[in-house]
């Protein structure tokens, strides 16, 4: 067999090859003979660059799958997240929720024993029992009851107020009226769950007419001794939880 010739002595002679004039000349036997090495050198490149850019098209098409693959188990992970942070925002906001007919029963009915301190920018209506009197001498905690428009819901917020209003930490304890220590709690602020279990555990604790006493200065002070003031928290507790229609 011929030596097989170089890449433009092939393209050359196929160039020739290739016209309809000289196409007659390729059926004879000798020009067929000689030419079979170009041919079969032709057919190896025209192999091997299809081999190679279909490997190429197969590492791409791969890349590309990878990064599809990818991104998509993302997204759904990501979708999947938010889905169940709104499930469960959906879930805490319904602890709050309050109905238009307790809102309108309490706007009608209670609301009159309230001052109420309207945040029209941020649709909010803080109240607070008029009858709550403080000086400024006493140690006290009252309760706020805010109702949100936009969300219609509605929380507590627990307010010291006289020498322990600037308490960041309240430390309270309770005791009956043999002044034997029933228990004690530990009050930092926080969210609307954290006051209203501050709010609750008191609730729980006036009920029961346990005397109730505040740490200030590493000195225990009275609070709640004061009817009116025990009154306007367990008011303002019973308030709340008939806007939720829980009570």
């Amino acid at each position: 067999m011929a030596n097989l010739p170089d890449s433009g002595q092939s393209i050359g002679r196929w160039a020739n090859i290739i016209l309809p004039g000289s196409f007659i000349t390729l059926l004879r036997p000798k020009v067929f003979q000689t030419l079979l090495p170009d041919l079969l050198l032709a057919m190896e490149k025209i192999m091997s660059t299809a081999g190679k850019n279909r490997g190429q098209q197969e590492k791409e098409m791969f890349r590309l799958l990878k990064i599809f693959g990818l991104a998509s188990l993302s997204l759904v992970l990501m979708l999947s997240f938010f889905n169940e942070h709104r499930a469960n925002n959906s879930e805490e906001e319904d602890i709050f929720r309050i109905t238009d007919a307790s809102r309108i029963f309490f706007k009608n009915i209670r609301r009159a024993y309230y001052k109420v301190d309207e945040r029209p920018e941020a649709m909010l209506d803080i109240h607070r029992l008029k009858k709550w009197g403080n000086q400024a001498s006493d140690a006290s905690i009252g309760l706020d009851l805010i109702i949100n428009r936009n969300k219609n819901t509605a929380f507590l917020y627990l307010v010291p107020s006289g020498v322990i209003k600037e308490n960041q930490i309240l430390q309270i304890r309770w005791h009956n009226h043999s002044h034997t220590l029933i228990d004690s709690m530990i009050f930092s602020g926080g969210d609307r769950y954290a006051h209203l279990s501050a709010a609750q555990r008191l609730q729980s604790v006036l009920e029961q007419d346990y005397n109730v006493e505040v740490n200030f200065q590493n000195e225990w002070l009275s609070v709640f001794d004061v009817e009116v003031e025990r009154a306007a928290f367990l008011t303002t507790y019973q308030d709340f939880m008939q806007l939720l229609e829980k009570y």
